[in-house]
């Protein structure tokens, strides 16, 4: 065990976090002098630390002549220039702190909402914060579930998920009964919705949590088929989109609450939905988010831009001024459940595909997109379903990479996933064809007939 993550530091990470847990339920409603204040604290200690133990923000502030001075407010964070997820995904190393080495932090690989996955080092400490953190959110949920405290919950991920890594991380960690606030089971989703609603019955949660996308399948086959099924007082979606028009019938035809969290692997406590359902409370002075237009300039509220964030929790990975790509508008009016944190709307997220393999087989693109998370050598890649039983997987390599073995292995992991009868092929690009959107669509699904 490395001395940074020894079992006092664990206890004393322990005991910040449930201090600071018991702030955070209130600290929503906090006075904005106060958030703002908060904020300005943050963004001066990590710009500090960042040119102090980061070597791209030490290199960069000296090659744009800045110092920590230069940076007071959220607005000062835009003298940095604009980080490209490909930046992070080429050169992860750069953006680690010297005092947090990747082997003494918890290494989390994302599958890549756009073809591009990335590695992202988070530092233990920064695991228990976070956790503290997800009480502004817990504190709707557990309302709303009627249960504040141990509410049972059936959360539904993908195999290896970053989302797991880190919650099995923590929980290895924190020196306190697991189920302490809350009863958690994870479920697979490689399972397909009427394989897994038996389960779920059987479980009995009070709150389900997924993929919007998964959720949105699973609803509509109790929709379809109507089978025995257990419901739960709330559902909460990240990662994708679940559509409104199964947000609403799932409110109105079930009775329960829907709700959607924000967040990514780079910063995983963006924004949450309150009980009010007016998009998302944005957690400010975490992450501080502006938008902007295809100039790059800055985009007022009520315009609709693209999401920048800075990560001013996370002391392994530093990202400052980072392009996360999302879409969304950030609104001027208060939100009427009396929390302060400024709201925006919903984010314009594309859903992730469900491959039909024929016969009944359905497979959810992300366990495809889980299988390439580990690939080091690939720089992006995209899925295309040539016919219902073919898959072609299009890969970018890297320099370094060994195309026969790295080939070989993506090929007999999709064939060990897929039903048989599937047939993949694996063909390396030195780019990948762009959709109507400019962007590059990473699962590709046969058009619907």
């Amino acid at each position: 065990m490395s001395g940074l993550d020894s079992r006092r530091s664990r206890a004393v990470w322990t005991a910040q976090m449930v201090l600071d847990a018991a702030r955070q339920r209130r600290f929503s409603y906090a006075p904005l002098p106060v958030i703002r204040q908060a904020q300005e604290r943050r963004i001066r200690r990590t710009i500090a630390y960042a040119q102090a133990h980061v070597p791209y923000y030490r290199e960069t502030m000296r090659r744009l002549i800045l110092t920590p001075g230069d940076f007071r407010t959220a607005d000062d964070l835009a003298r940095l220039p604009l980080i490209e997820r490909e930046q992070l995904q080429r050169n992860p190393q750069y953006f680690v702190s010297e005092l947090w080495p990747p082997k003494a932090c918890v290494l989390l690989e994302s599958g890549g909402s756009t073809g591009e996955p990335v590695t992202f080092f988070r530092d233990p400490p920064a695991l228990f914060a976070g956790a503290a953190h997800y009480e502004r959110l817990r504190m709707v949920i557990g309302r709303l579930a009627g249960r504040p405290l141990r509410y049972r919950e059936a959360a539904i991920l993908p195999p290896d998920s970053s989302t797991a890594t880190a919650v099995s991380a923590f929980r290895a960690r924190m020196q306190l009964p697991k189920d302490l606030r809350q009863k958690r089971r994870v479920f697979s989703m490689l399972r397909s919705p009427d394989e897994l609603l038996p389960e779920l019955s059987d479980y009995r949660p009070d709150v389900i949590s997924s993929y919007g996308s998964y959720l949105d399948a699973l609803f509509a086959h109790v929709r379809e088929h109507r089978p025995p099924f257990t419901t739960p007082h709330v559902v909460v979606y990240w990662a994708d989109s679940m559509s409104m028009a199964m947000r609403e019938w799932v409110r109105d035809a079930l009775g329960i609450e829907v709700l959607s969290s924000y967040g990514a692997i780079e910063a995983p406590h963006i924004g949450f939905e309150c009980e009010r359902h007016h998009g998302y409370h944005l957690n400010v002075d975490l992450y501080p988010v502006r938008l902007i237009g295809a100039d790059g300039r800055h985009v007022p509220p009520g315009a609709p831009g693209e999401v920048v964030v800075s990560n001013l929790v996370n002391a392994g990975t530093v990202l400052l001024n980072y392009r996360l790509g999302d879409l969304a508008t950030l609104s001027e009016t208060p939100c009427r459940c009396g929390r302060t944190l400024p709201l925006s709307s919903y984010l314009e997220r594309t859903a992730t595909a469900w491959l039909d393999l024929g016969g009944g087989r359905i497979v959810h693109a992300q366990a495809l997109k889980a299988m390439l998370r580990h690939e080091q050598e690939l720089w992006r890649y995209q899925i295309v379903q040539e016919a219902r039983s073919r898959l072609v997987v299009r890969l970018v390599p890297s320099p370094d990479c060994n195309r026969d073995l790295t080939a070989s292995r993506v090929h007999d992991q999709f064939r060990e996933l897929l039903p048989d009868g599937t047939a993949v092929r694996v063909e390396f690009l030195r780019d990948l064809p762009h959709g109507p959107s400019g962007k590059v669509q990473p699962v590709v699904p046969l058009p619907p007939e």
